[in-house]
């Protein structure tokens, strides 16, 4: 009898979990790193991400990430419940307190700095050789970038634009003694490219920080969908695929 009652616990367990789940999200504007749907070959690391996790429990549905929103809306919508989650937030004290951030982490991005492609033999291993060095550091106007830099002390910051092609415009003619533009990795190879530079911009192989990367869910999003999930990721993350989409991505 005990084993027959455990055998119909488990049946239903299993027919439980494997019930269909249908959650909502956003993707971000202005991201083709993370999202750019538009590229079926290569439509951004969030996006491949997304469709692992459907792969990976077929009952599990996703839609949303092809509507493309600036950060701020999106991060306002997961506030308010009015999708389920987000893939790629850096997790913060400020947005802890909006919504949850589900382990494991997704993937990590790690700040690094371009450079015109005369300056590719700069050995800089540390904000100090930078400092050593005669030049502006450019990076994007009202970004956690600025405050970082700032930190540092020393450093000379040039943060007065928000468009990348302009930044990378100050690079190339030298604008202000701009020498360097520090950015995300995912996001410098996304600029140079769509600016159609990669001849004469390159970026330098030190990592100056790394940012991991989270899968955002609303407070109201119930527990049983918060743990198939979790299991996803674990999934992803044990098989290393979540390492080889981002490497897709951003070649070592």
């Amino acid at each position: 009898m005990r084993r027959t009652l455990l055998l119909l616990l488990l049946c239903w367990f299993s027919q439980a979990n494997a019930a269909p789940l249908e959650l909502s999200t956003l993707g971000q504007s202005a991201t083709k790193g993370k999202y750019d749907p538009a590229d079926t070959a290569r439509p951004g690391v969030c996006i491949e991400i997304i469709q692992a996790l459907m792969h990976v429990d077929p009952d599990l549905k996703i839609s949303g990430q092809n509507q493309l929103k600036p950060l701020p809306e999106v991060e306002a919508a997961l506030t308010e419940g009015r999708i389920d989650l987000f893939v790629g937030l850096i997790r913060t004290p400020e947005r802890e307190a909006k919504f949850d951030f589900l382990e494991p982490k997704v993937f990590s991005f790690q700040h690094k700095i371009a450079v015109k492609a005369a300056d590719k033999g700069l050995k800089i291993a540390s904000f100090d050789d930078l400092r050593k060095l005669d030049g502006t550091i450019a990076t994007t106007q009202g970004t956690a970038y600025v405050a970082f830099l700032e930190k540092q002390g020393g450093l000379k910051i040039d943060a007065g634009s928000k468009d990348p092609a302009s930044i990378l415009k100050k690079l190339t003619l030298g604008v202000n003694n701009v020498r360097f533009y520090y950015q995300a990795d995912l996001n410098l190879i996304d600029y140079i490219a769509e600016a159609n530079l990669k001849d004469l911009v390159v970026i330098l192989p030190h990592s100056f920080k790394d940012d991991a990367q989270y899968l955002a869910v609303s407070k109201q999003l119930a527990a049983p969908a918060r743990k198939r999930l979790v299991a996803a990721l674990e999934k992803l993350d044990k098989s290393g695929e979540l390492k080889r989409i981002y490497a897709r991505y951003v070649p070592d």
